[in-house]
């Protein structure tokens, strides 16, 4: 969207604020016991008038986006038509306005949270945080050296690094469906209709699953060096964004922000957290900072 003031953007702001406001609201709204399906309820009302607000920000931003490329094509400038942005905005400005937000309402807190969980876990594994930074020098070897498609291709470590502090700190309770069909589960007859949830919190930490769950341990993602082969998982027992046709719409963008934040933070800056870490998150209705995460960071000379 069009953040083109930079962070001092009112309506981008704003925008952040009605996302945690949305996610706060619906967790009162759909895990609490609540009356809104038979009357408005103040919650309920509120909610309303969030999602009222979100959608006139959006417009706004969308807006803003859009004279700055027409400003810029009149300037004589090249303009990227084939943003998925531009795109959408060809085709339908309402399904651009619509997909915007869905994007934004996914990917904003689950972004900031994840990336502060892998700093916290690189932070408290210094030898991690090492390992990771050799993979980055090889791709970076300067400060300014870019991050693109191509450099990106190599980066085992980062990946796994990352997929482990999801294990480490799942961003949400789990997954939930609703069986469109009568179904057995493990023995168990489930009705259709029956909404069911898939626990990650609890699974992602089961030493069955996975063996020294405890630990931060990114290698577990790798191949192993001398047998080429990867430790075996149950697939369904890792699902941070879902899966098949209802996978989190924000998951392509929470990737990309993540690796590259991560890459050029790690590649040029030592991270240290000097405070008790026992308990950093809490469950919501997504993953919450318990505690500021006041990080340290130190310039790599090289």
């Amino acid at each position: 969207m069009g953040l083109t003031s930079g962070i001092n953007n009112h309506d981008a702001l704003r925008l952040f604020e009605l996302i945690k406001l949305a996610f706060r609201y619906t967790f009162k709204l759909d895990f609490q016991p609540s009356m809104w399906k038979y009357i408005s309820t103040p919650t309920f009302r509120k909610m309303m008038s969030v999602l009222d607000e979100s959608l006139e920000v959006a417009q706004r931003l969308l807006k803003e986006t859009q004279d700055t490329l027409e400003k810029r094509r009149q300037a004589g400038e090249e303009i990227n038509s084939n943003s998925m942005l531009q795109r959408m905005m060809k085709v339908d400005p309402k399904l651009a306005t619509i997909m915007s937000l869905d994007t934004m309402f996914a990917g904003v807190d689950a972004t900031s949270n994840l990336l502060s969980a892998v700093l916290l876990c690189l932070a408290k594994n210094p030898e991690k945080q090492g390992k990771l930074r050799e993979e980055l020098l090889n791709i970076m070897p300067t400060k300014d050296s870019p991050l693109n498609e191509e450099t990106m291709k190599d980066m085992p470590y980062l990946r796994a690094v990352i997929k482990e502090a999801l294990r480490t700190y799942p961003n949400g309770l789990g997954n939930f469906r609703v069986c469109p069909t009568d179904v057995t589960l493990s023995g168990y007859n489930v009705p259709k209709g029956s909404i069911v949830v898939l626990g990650s919190n609890a699974l992602l930490q089961d030493n069955s699953l996975y063996s020294e769950a405890e630990k931060f341990l990114p290698e577990r993602w790798l191949r192993d060096p001398e047998t080429g082969k990867k430790t075996p998982f149950n697939a369904f027992s890792f699902l941070p964004f879902g899966f098949g046709p209802r996978m989190c719409i924000g998951k392509r963008l929470v990737d990309l922000e993540i690796e590259t934040s991560v890459a050029k933070l790690i590649r040029n800056f030592q991270v240290e957290f000097n405070y008790d870490a026992s308990r950093p998150f809490k469950t919501f209705f997504f993953m919450e900072p318990a505690i500021p995460f006041r990080f340290k960071f130190t310039d790599i000379e090289h």
